[in-house]
């Protein structure tokens, strides 16, 4: 059965070749304005049938469409509209078999709207064009089915940070009262038919991989609410989701203890063929359980220290494939508390979150990419714990309602996104779900609503797919308005291998001593624009540009640029440096590696690229580099010379990075500080010049006296160093100037002596 979504025509445009033609025959002399952007709904449609219905004794249409392209608003390939009737010049001349481009809205009075008197739109190509592809398909949440429904729970096949197995694309719903629903996740208009358990209430749902190849199977798990009015005490079935012989649905439910009435949360660990099967993990109303694939017998796990049980509301696991580690929340009695097990939930270590709130703790997410971070939402806040539990801190707050849920992009752990309901105490609106996304971890938040004009229920489940192309689903449960779908891109600069923004830090620590580098500013040379990194904030800068998967570094020099990183390389493949290259980068680069990882202080990176740098310097040089994609470097290696013939070699590795959200400009003029500063006698002087004119560059003394003229003279875009010499001047506070015709900045300096 198609879902069928009805729609309130407020203008209908005949869609033919962009030529200025309509289904009614009252066209105006001149066309009103369309109020572009006002609409809930505007698709491409063939007519497939009308009918007609009354309302209160008006007569109104019923015009069926097939739609052939949506913008935004449609989330069925079947659409009905309702149109006026009493106008028969409008009424009754639409045509069976004929396209129109309609726009819509949605409202609670769809059958009063007559489209004849309101608007009397005709085609206009320009402006429809302009519009239409100005519209986002990926703007605000979409509907995705199922809108009538009480939606408990959402599993699909989860990818993890460190492996590309492919996943599938079934997305599962578990409903209030309805059972399961199956449809494919990634189709525009999915197809939901029912997979079981129908008229049971669920309370969980998770999938697990198992086996490779053609013994490749998914296996999907249900936790349902006892029937016990017809003596059925069942609380979870599981059967196949790929093999034909064997779908029905089996009771699995062997093991628990006779306290346990209901399963809240379940998880699973995914396995090949060539490894042993792994364990599915679920949380109960009367503590933690764990099985194996081919086991029957679910086995309560083990809480270190304690002797109760507590309510568990949510697990998380890392990593799905050959993971160890896993985070349940709940509540012991009134108190919110959190489970941290690392064998795969065999045996738990709890921590108290007592000192927060008295709200139980309602849902856990990991970090992929920092294990030791771990988010928790818990009434109306959401909690981070970046010591894997040992301080938590709050990074965000709703002002009256909760959170229910949180999840993260296991691909893109940047990505966060968290859900629940908001009750408006001034009564300004009606109490409804909410959802948000942040793309920083945590750090600022947006707020996503529907890109239609309805209010969500209460958040109840969110669940998140990644594609290859960067496109990535995020799936929302609601209480009562069905499964919503927020698609995101994060094919973005932070997808980079070596990723170039100014504000960008990172910090390295080593058997020596710890460093650091940022990108500061940028500036074009030769019609390219580079950025400046600096070691310790010191200058003068390295110069840096990325295009089409390489890297290249600018020689101040001489203002040309030097291949330093190509990740389309083949493995084995090399390529040279000049002389001048000798003792940093080498002078000749190899790529050794694109799938290797790295464990830093600051989390473990998967699947990074390893070059090896071949120098011929004596006494230092950089021998390998690893850049993680989204991150930039990770860990290198150089070797330095420790005195009397001893040469160490040093290993960096990264132990925290930051990340710019800043707007990047192009400076293209700058004055760079001097160094040394304070000095004696003389320093060093930079500056960036966009384009050919008079530059002149001053020394003035701290009452505005020239106190020297170091470049007074046309000069070429580029990069330059002067020398000054303070040997004549006294000791004190000095200042140097540079001025073009569209540019002056001013830095002060230091005379010690």
């Amino acid at each position: 059965m198609k879902n069928i979504f009805i729609l309130t025509v407020i203008i209908f445009l005949s869609y033919s070749t962009f030529q200025r033609t309509n289904a009614c025959s009252c066209i105006p002399q001149e066309p009103p304005n369309i109020e572009y952007g006002n609409h809930d709904a505007v698709f491409i449609g063939k007519v497939t049938e009308i009918s007609f219905v009354s309302w209160y004794g008006y007569p109104f249409h019923l015009v069926s469409f097939e739609v052939e392209k949506k913008w935004k608003g449609v989330y069925s390939n079947e659409v009905q509209v309702f149109t006026a009737a009493n106008d028969a010049a409008c009424g009754y001349d639409f045509l069976i078999d004929t396209v129109y481009l309609v726009y819509a809205t949605i409202s609670d009075d769809t059958l009063r709207t007559n489209i004849c008197t309101r608007t009397n739109p005709v085609w206009k190509a320009d402006e429809d064009l302009a519009y239409l592809n100005s519209l986002d398909d990926s703007d605000g949440l979409q509907p995705f089915g199922l809108q009538d429904k009480f939606i408990t729970a959402l599993a699909v096949e989860q990818t993890d940070y460190n492996n590309s197995f492919p996943v599938s694309e079934y997305i599962f719903a578990g409903t209030e009262d309805n059972g399961v629903f199956k449809a494919s996740a990634v189709d525009e208009f999915p197809d939901w038919i029912s997979f079981g358990l129908e008229g049971k209430p669920i309370t969980a749902l998770t999938v697990q991989h198992w086996g490779a190849g053609p013994a490749d199977g998914l296996r999907l798990y249900a936790g349902v609410v006892p029937d016990n009015e017809n003596y059925d005490s069942s609380l979870i079935f599981s059967r196949e989701v790929y093999l034909p012989s064997d779908t029905a649905w089996i009771k699995s439910d062997s093991g628990f203890d006779s306290a346990v009435n209901y399963v809240n949360a379940l998880n699973s660990y995914y396995f090949t063929g060539h490894t042993a099967p792994q364990t599915v993990l679920a949380g109960t109303d009367y503590g933690l359980y764990q099985k194996g694939w081919a086991d029957n017998i679910w086995t309560q796990s083990e809480i270190e220290n304690q002797s109760l049980q507590p309510s568990i509301y949510s697990i998380d696991i890392n990593s799905h494939w050959w993971g160890e580690l896993v985070w349940a929340v709940g509540r012991f009695g009134l108190s919110a508390v959190a489970f941290r097990s690392t064998n795969q939930g065999t045996v738990w270590e709890l921590f108290s979150l007592n000192d927060y709130q008295s709200a139980p703790a309602t849902s856990v997410a990991i970090n992929t990419r920092n294990p030791d971070s771990i988010y928790i939402t818990q009434g109306l806040y959401i909690y981070l714990t970046p010591d894997n539990g040992e301080t938590w801190e709050p990074i965000f707050s709703i002002r009256s309602g909760g959170f229910s849920r949180i999840a993260v992009d296991p691909l893109h752990p940047e990505n966060i996104f968290a859900g629940g309901w908001f009750i408006d105490d001034s009564h300004q609106s009606p109490d409804h779900g909410v959802f948000f996304h942040s793309t920083n971890g945590g750090k600022d938040w947006q707020d996503v609503t529907p890109a239609i004009n309805t209010l969500l229920k209460d958040i109840t489940c969110i669940a998140v797919l990644n594609k290859p192309d960067d496109n990535n689903y995020v799936f929302i449960g609601t209480a009562g308005t069905g499964i919503w779908l927020y698609k995101y891109s994060t094919n973005t600069n932070n997808d980079s291998y070596f990723p170039l923004a100014i504000g960008n830090e990172w910090h390295f620590t080593s058997n020596l001593f710890p460093h650091s580098e940022s990108i500061t500013d940028t500036t074009r040379i030769n019609g390219m624009l580079y950025y400046a990194l600096s070691t310790e904030g010191i200058e003068p800068y390295l110069l840096f540009r990325e295009s089409e998967n390489k890297v290249f570094v600018l020689d101040l020099t001489d203002t040309t640029e030097v291949l330093l990183f190509n990740f389309d390389a083949e493995i084995d493949e090399s390529w040279e440096l000049p002389e001048k290259y000798a003792c940093s980068y080498g002078l000749e680069i190899t790529l050794v590696g694109r799938s290797e990882t790295v464990a830093t202080p600051s989390g473990t990176f998967y699947n990074c690229y390893h070059f090896r740098h071949y120098g011929n310097c004596a006494d230092a040089g950089i021998t390998d580099t690893w850049l993680a994609k989204g991150i930039g470097k990770v860990r290198y290696k150089a070797i330095f010379f420790a005195g009397e013939g001893d040469f160490v070699l040093t290993d960096y590795i990264v132990t925290s990075i930051k990340y710019s959200s800043e707007q990047q400009t192009d400076i293209s003029f700058h004055l760079l500080q001097n160094y040394p500063n304070p000095f004696n006698p003389t320093t060093n002087i930079g500056f960036r010049i966009a384009e050919f004119g008079f530059v002149s560059l001053k020394v003035f003394d701290v009452l505005g006296r020239e106190a020297a003229t170091l470049v007074n003279e046309e000069k070429q875009p580029g990069v330059y160093e002067v020398e000054f010499d303070a040997s004549q001047l006294s000791s004190g506070i000095y200042f140097y100037k540079l001025q073009t015709e569209n540019f002056s900045e001013t830095k002060k300096m230091q005379v010690v002596k």
